[in-house]
């Protein structure tokens, strides 16, 4: 009797993904608002770099466009509510170690700008799998979002609460002051299996608030 050989089926291939640093300044400037000499990671030819861009300011303005390094991002999500807005931002970018990160917005004086950067090797796909955002009342910001076997999910958001923001489903990184009660928070993971519609939240008391999230995969 011959005995036919047993294939396993191959496992997802898996991103490297690393949360860098995150920055933060208090200064008024329309237009946009240039944080300098961000720390990006160790250099590599296929490195892209994500940016969850924060803005607080006039009601009806939006940040607009994002480039990190002196390279234009591509737009993954932007949200805005209550004169805050977040978003997902990714470029390629493989030389250097830091670089200036630029956050444009439509109208107005922004007050408040962020920035949280994820150095991602590995052959990232340029668009993402999936995107949810988040701006109305009650809390929790709740944001459906599906990820590929493999992939990772990435969500960040302003509010007011002088509480503390609450995630469930991925693991918060940080949730801190940027002026008096505002608030900024964000958080992560990488996921082995396949996500869908996968609730994540972030339970606080503020009713105004902008969260966005995004899921990227291999390419």
């Amino acid at each position: 009797m011959s005995l036919m050989p047993i294939f396993s089926p191959a496992a997802a291939a898996v991103l490297s993904v690393a949360y860098v640093t995150k920055v933060k300044e208090v200064t008024n400037d329309t237009t946009s608002h240039t944080l300098s000499s961000v720390a990006l990671g160790a250099a590599a030819a296929d490195r892209q770099i994500l940016v969850n861009a924060y803005a607080s300011m006039d009601a009806v303005a939006i940040i607009t466009g994002v480039t990190i390094g002196g390279v234009s991002a591509t737009e993954f999500v932007v949200n805005n509510g209550g004169g805050k807005s977040s978003g997902f931002y990714m470029a390629s970018v493989p030389s250097g170690t830091t670089g200036d990160i630029v956050i444009s917005i439509n109208t107005g004086t922004g007050e408040l700008w962020g920035a949280a950067v994820y150095r991602i090797t590995g052959g990232a796909a340029t668009s993402a799998s999936d995107t949810a955002s988040y701006n109305t009342s009650p809390s929790p910001a709740t944001l459906t979002i599906s990820c590929p076997a493999g992939g990772a999910i990435f969500a960040g958001g302003l509010h007011n609460d002088g509480g503390t923001a609450v995630w469930a489903e991925i693991t918060e990184l940080w949730d801190e002051a940027m002026s008096g009660a505002q608030k900024w928070t964000g958080a992560w993971d990488e996921f082995d299996t396949q996500q869908t519609d996968l609730a994540v939240t972030a339970t606080l008391g503020s009713v105004s608030m902008s969260f966005t999230a995004c899921s990227i995969e291999k390419a």
